[in-house]
């Protein structure tokens, strides 16, 4: 952990930056599973719901942006890498086989609730 000038406890901050990693674990894997929807649709409703697929993905892109940078601010390193957020994100596995819009928006759900 870095030094960091904030007024809390090492006890405090390392709690704290844990609970955003895993928050930012989670937030990676929603960004990717919003991409893979995105890049796979496929139906009827392709043209609204690759918009709104990809959109998804830029919320959740700065959502990422903001968690990290809350995981820097009291002394953590912010940990995006591929393998630390296969093994710690606590979402659904997105089935590789979806294919049609309700089979996408019921899975991109799943993980958002």
């Amino acid at each position: 952990m870095h030094i960091s000038h904030l007024d809390l406890s090492e006890h405090v901050r390392k709690g704290a930056i844990a609970l955003f990693q895993a928050r930012m674990s989670d937030a990676l894997n929603l960004e990717a599973q919003a991409k893979q929807a995105h890049w796979n649709i496929k139906g009827r409703d392709f043209i609204q719901l690759h918009a709104f697929f990809d959109e998804v993905h830029g919320v959740v892109e700065e959502f990422v942006d903001t968690l990290a940078e809350r995981i820097t601010a009291p002394g953590g390193v912010a940990d995006g890498r591929i393998q630390t957020t296969a093994k710690s994100s606590k979402l659904y596995e997105y089935a590789l086989g979806t294919r049609s819009g309700e089979q996408h928006l019921k899975a991109l759900g799943a993980a958002l609730a």
